[in-house]
């Protein structure tokens, strides 16, 4: 594994970045909202919930899915399972 490679070098991988409107699903909760920050040093989504909650800090661990979405379908986003490859090694 590269040891160089971020947790946002990872989310641009998958279609993501600081701004892009966002499918997020814990074990506890779920978030349609925009992608407002990364921390890559302690592994933090920053997210703005589009329902006007306040911003959320979501650690990396306690993400089970996270998807881009467009906001324009009318269906939820497809649920995607992250790389657990790359979960395991943070």
């Amino acid at each position: 594994m590269n040891l160089n490679y971020s947790l946002s070098d990872f989310l641009r991988s998958l279609g993501v970045d600081v701004g892009s409107q966002v499918f997020v699903e814990t074990w506890r909760r779920r978030f349609i909202g925009v992608l407002r920050a990364v921390d890559d040093l302690r592994y933090v989504l920053v997210i703005q919930p589009l329902n006007g909650d306040p911003l959320t800090f979501i650690p990396w661990k306690r993400i089970s899915y996270l998807q881009a979405w467009n906001g324009k379908s009318k269906q939820k986003p497809e649920k995607k399972p992250l790389a657990d490859w790359y979960k395991k090694y943070l």
